[in-house]
């Protein structure tokens, strides 16, 4: 969760607002950040969590990122037999979402 949050701040207009929500669906928690920052361009979010996308974006304060922190909760996401994904709007905000189930299974 941390670091699906600090991507929201990092894209998103000082004094802005981050909503988070969090329900359950099934047997499933479903927590989304949701931001009313700069959005996501369609080409990028549609490998924003694959390894080989290397490219920097800027953030609203002129950070770097690289989306690495975004992939590693990918992987330990799924570890849990959880999902994530991101739905955003150029110029209008982005929410990212993951669900992970509501008893979490054994990592031996």
């Amino acid at each position: 969760m941390k670091k699906s949050s600090t991507f929201t701040i990092k894209y998103s207009f000082e004094n802005g607002n981050i909503t988070v929500k969090a329900n359950r669906r099934d047997q499933y928690i479903v927590v989304s950040i949701i931001d009313a920052g700069v959005g996501i361009q369609p080409e990028r979010k549609n490998t924003l969590f694959e390894l080989e996308n290397n490219s920097f974006t800027i953030g609203t304060s002129g950070e770097k990122g690289t989306g690495l922190g975004l992939r590693i909760c990918k992987e330990f996401i799924h570890k849990l037999d959880g999902n994530i994904w991101v739905e955003s709007e150029a110029s209008k905000g982005t929410t990212i979402s993951f669900s992970i189930p509501d008893v979490i299974p054994n990592l031996d």
